[in-house]
């Protein structure tokens, strides 16, 4: 509703091999339609093996048919722009190319409590100290570094998520499929391009230093090279 321009609808089919996982699909779908509804998404439809095989030639003879839903995508990086815009209009003051070089803490009833931050200007080198009410760790993946680094800590358990991306856009709708663990993967398309993903291992690696290995490429691959 807040950003219209910047979210598109992804049509998603799931095939299927038998009745029995039919009907299972039916009743997790038959629960989805009544969300999707508030995304202004279409309600699931069955396809045969002849429809199923007009919209994805080349489809593995063992599928019977699929069911459609919807899924909607967004443009992430304009909407952070967006964000910023918006706030900027309404009072923020935003400060791009800055690092928060530590905490501001200081003890309250005996207990640590964080009033602001030092930030750090890439360009010019000035650092400047903010107090606020709230400081929020918005760091994401590097969150639990970050508090580290300033003698505190967040609880989380990361997990890396890997995505194979073919330079070129296969359909014009997403297929989800089962990996050899039985977790379900997807190909969907992503402008120009074709993106499969998506792994969940536990990592405690700092984004920065992730490199992904032939066995997580191979894991993708296979996971929908079957359909």
């Amino acid at each position: 509703k807040i950003a219209p321009h910047l979210v598109f609808r992804i049509p998603f089919m799931y095939p299927v091999k038998s009745r029995w996982q039919g009907l299972l699909a039916e009743s997790f779908f038959s629960a989805y339609d009544f969300f999707s509804r508030y995304r202004n998404g279409k309600a699931h439809c069955w396809l045969n093996r002849e429809d199923l095989s007009a919209v994805l030639p080349g489809v593995a003879a063992d599928f019977c048919g699929a069911v459609t839903f919807d899924e909607w995508s967004v443009q992430p990086h304009r909407l952070v722009m967006g964000n910023l815009i918006d706030a900027v209009m309404h009072g923020a003051e935003v400060g791009n190319y800055s690092d928060v070089s530590k905490l501001v803490t200081e003890y309250r009833d005996g207990r640590r409590t964080v009033t602001g931050v030092e930030v750090v200007d890439r360009f010019t080198g000035a650092r400047t100290t903010y107090h606020a009410k709230m400081v929020c760790n918005a760091t994401g993946p590097w969150s639990m570094h970050f508090a580290t680094q300033n003698n505190l800590s967040v609880k989380l358990r990361p997990a890396k998520g890997l995505h194979v991306v073919i330079p070129k856009r296969l359909f014009p709708f997403g297929v989800m499929s089962h990996a050899i663990d039985g977790r379900l993967v997807f190909f969907l398309p992503h402008s120009g391009s074709t993106i499969i993903g998506t792994t969940d291992d536990d990592t405690f690696e700092l984004p920065d230093d992730i490199v992904p290995q032939r066995d997580e490429v191979a894991y993708l691959r296979e996971g929908v090279a079957h359909v």
